[in-house]
């Protein structure tokens, strides 16, 4: 185990961003590559999250390979700036990710089955600073989804899940299990309140 610059003891864990990967290290974080297996804790960013640690990722276009690995976890640990902090989710644009085949047909379902759970807003396609569309790790598109505001992320959740083309999207929803958020004012630690809790103490 490693000790943390907040005094609290953290296992090894597990990161799928090679920047992160090495800011952990530097932390003196026990960390290890991702290899398919269980790992103890996952360590991520977020691109928001709320009070009851559902977040939106994918900003950096990773949302597929860090949900397997957020699953695959005992414990998933996020370390984020205390500003993604929010009362709620949205105002980053959610990220969902599609395969290249009919990604329009894909694209006109996510914007009715959204829409039908109270979600409106731009559809884009990710595109690169050439205007290339942007593809994945993984070979596929990402659809920036820009809703404002996401009054039932659950719901929206599950209507995303059933479109045949969606592979995934930025909604971690009862997978996060402690928030560590630096601000100007210190250091937040927020828990989640389900499942088994992990106590930093």
């Amino acid at each position: 185990c490693s000790r943390t610059d907040v005094g609290h003891v953290l296992p090894s864990g597990t990161s799928t961003s090679t920047r992160r990967l090495m800011l952990c290290c530097r932390g003196r974080f026990g960390v290890r590559r991702f290899r398919g297996q269980c790992c103890i804790s996952g360590l991520d960013g977020t691109d928001e999250l709320d009070d009851a640690l559902r977040l939106i990722k994918g900003g950096g276009g990773a949302l597929l390979r860090e949900k397997i690995v957020a699953t695959a976890s005992e414990r998933m640990i996020v370390i984020a700036d205390a500003s993604k902090k929010v009362a709620r989710l949205g105002a980053f644009p959610l990220p969902v990710e599609v395969v290249r085949f009919g990604s329009t047909t894909t694209r006109n379902m996510i914007e009715m089955l959204a829409g039908d759970v109270g979600c409106e807003g731009a559809i884009t396609l990710r595109k690169t600073s050439d205007g290339q569309a942007f593809l994945t790790d993984c070979g596929n598109y990402i659809f920036d989804c820009a809703f404002g505001r996401i009054e039932d992320p659950e719901s929206l959740d599950e209507a995303l899940k059933i479109i045949p083309g969606v592979v995934e999207n930025g909604l971690f929803l009862g997978l996060a299990d402690i928030a560590i958020l630096a601000g100007d004012t210190g250091v937040e630690v927020i828990e989640a309140d389900y499942g088994d809790d992990f106590d930093l103490d």
